[in-house]
C-alpha cells in the first residue's frame, strides 16, 4: 500500500541490504518499479519469495509434512522455477541486474512451527519453511560483506544526496537564467 511505500522510502538511505519480499501468488511487474529507486540509490538487494500454501487447511497441511520441500524441489508446471524467471526478468528491467539472490521460503510453515508442541512436526515445518537457510545465508552476507556494504551505503548515500542537491541547484540555476532573460 501507499503507507508501505513511504515507510520504506524513508529507510532505503540508512540501510545497507534490502531484503525485498514478494509472493509467489502475486509477482506483478508493478511490484518491482520500485527497484528503479533502489538502482537509484545503489543499494545491494536480496529477494525473499515467499511461496504461498493454505497449510492451516488439514489436507495441504498433511501433504506438505509428507514431504517439507516438495514445493521447493517440484518440477511440474506449479515449480519455484517460474517464479524465478519471472523475478530475474522484473529485475533485469527495473534494476538493470538480475544478479542477486533469491531465497524461496514457506513463511506460513515458519509461523506454524513457533507454535507447534509436537517435536517431529516442528522440525519439519522448520525445514520445509527454508527460513534457516534464508537467516544462514543472510548471517554469511552480514559477517562477510558487512563491513564492505557499510562504507558502500555511507559513499552511496552521500553521492546520492549530493546528486540531488546539484539537480535542485541546476533547476534554481535555470528558473534564474529565465527571470534574468525576462527582466532584459
Amino acid at each position: 500500500g501507499k503507507s508501505d511505500t513511504e515507510i520504506a522510502k524513508s529507510v532505503i538511505d540508512e540501510s545497507d541490504l534490502i531484503c525485498y519480499v514478494v509472493t509467489s501468488d502475486s509477482i506483478q511487474e508493478t511490484e518491482f518499479a520500485f527497484l528503479k529507486e533502489l538502482k537509484a540509490q545503489n543499494k545491494p538487494i536480496i529477494v525473499l519469495l515467499n511461496k504461498k500454501e493454505n497449510l492451516d487447511h488439514p489436507i495441504h497441511k498433511k501433504r506438505f509434512l509428507e514431504n517439507p520441500l516438495y514445493w521447493y524441489e517440484r518440477t511440474d508446471n506449479d515449480a519455484i522455477e517460474g517464479h524465478l524467471i519471472r523475478i530475474k526478468e522484473y529485475a533485469e528491467k527495473y534494476y538493470n541486474n538480475s544478479y542477486f539472490d533469491i531465497f524461496p521460503v514457506q513463511l506460513r510453515a515458519a509461523q506454524l512451527a513457533l507454535n507447534e508442541k509436537d517435536a517431529v512436526i516442528k522440525q519439519k515445518l522448520e525445514k520445509g519453511s527454508r527460513l534457516k537457510y534464508f537467516k544462514d545465508n543472510l548471517q554469511i552476507q552480514i559477517l562477510e560483506n558487512g563491513k564492505i556494504k557499510r562504507s558502500q551505503t555511507m559513499l552511496n548515500g552521500t553521492i546520492f544526496s549530493i546528486g540531488k542537491f546539484k539537480n535542485t541547484f541546476n533547476n534554481q540555476i535555470k528558473e534564474l537564467e529565465a527571470i534574468k532573460e525576462t527582466l532584459k
